[in-house]
Parts: structure tokens; sequence; C-alpha cells
């Protein structure tokens, strides 16, 4: 069970404290078993053994994520940037939370990384096809949509979005598709 995995890998970094790898695992176990700030602590550990750690540097950010304590997480981002440039994950978060505090030209251009990495990822396509339809382009936030639901066809939002953008250019019918497909999908 997680409290003893917890325990053993407690009982591991009591032995080898200098250990990063052993750190961000048993930092990886708090944050599955939700102890945020014991999580946050041994992440912030294992990055100070070895700050090109950017799993480590990535889950700080997350954790900062979910504090909301966006200037920590983009502080972490950069770190985790510079240590491993080909991780999409950590620019689809930046971009998460440049969009969340209303800095499109940033957000857009962190999807943009991201997706330049992987275009497969449904949240970061979704976001992106947000900041699009804000500025009224309708047909890039179309394209952006169409990548999300494609990506993630379950998830309701993304088929809305889709079908509101093609209302926006009154395309009525196929708004009303994806409607429907939107009440289908739940």
């Amino acid at each position: 069970d997680m409290e003893s995995a917890i325990g053993l890998f407690e009982q591991a970094v009591a032995v080898s404290p200098e250990s990063d790898s052993l750190l961000y695992q048993l930092g990886l176990y708090y944050k599955d078993a939700k102890y945020y700030e014991k999580a946050l602590s041994t992440f912030q550990k294992a990055a100070g053994l070895n700050p090109s750690n950017s799993e480590a540097l990535f889950d700080i950010a997350f954790i900062s994520y979910l504090k909301k304590s966006y200037a920590d997480a983009l502080s972490a981002l950069k770190k985790a940037g510079a240590a491993n440039p080909n991780d999409y994950k950590i620019f689809a978060l930046a971009g998460e939370i440049y969009f969340k505090n209303g800095r499109f030209d940033e957000a857009r251009a962190e999807f943009k990384k991201a997706l330049a990495l992987d275009s497969n990822i449904s949240e970061a396509n979704y976001y992106l096809g947000r900041i699009f339809a804000d500025a009224k382009e309708y047909k890039e936030a179309i394209v952006q949509f169409e990548k999300a639901v494609e990506a993630d066809p379950a998830k309701a939002v993304h088929i809305t979005a889709l079908a509101e953008a093609h209302r926006a250019l009154k395309n009525n019918d196929e708004a009303v598709r994806q409607y429907k497909r939107e009440i289908e999908s739940e």
C-alpha cells in the first residue's frame, strides 16, 4: 500500500540522503498520496542536489501551480525547460499558467513550443484554440479544437468549444453536429 511504500522510501532516503533519485521517488509517493507540502519539500531537496533534475523541477512547478503560486511554478518551469528542452509537459504547463493569468501572447508561445514537441496534447490544442477564439480568429480556433478533440474525443468541453467556433462562423450545420456529438459523449 501507499503508506508502506512511503515508509520504505523514507528509510532508503535516511540511508542515502544525497540520492536525488531516491528523493525524487519519495516525492512522487508523497504527491500521489496528496501530501503536497512534503512532496514539494522533497522535490526541492532533489533539485538542490541535482539542479538538472527536470522531473523534480517539473513537480515543484506542478505543486506550486496547484497552490496557485504561479511565480514559483514559472520559475521552476524555466529551470526545467533549460534542463530538458524536449519535455512538452514543461511548456504545456507554462502555457496553462500564462493563459489562466491572462498573458495570452506568452501562453501562445509556450503552447506552440509544447505542440512542436508533441502535436497530440489535447489541453495545449484546446487552450491555443481558446486564444484564437478570444481573438475572433475562428478558423484557426477550429483547427486547434479539432486537434484537441482528436487527441481526447471524450472531452466534452473540447467538443463544445469546436461547436461554438463553428457557430461563430455561421457554420450552423457543423455546429449542430458537434453539439450532438458533445451530448453523446456525456
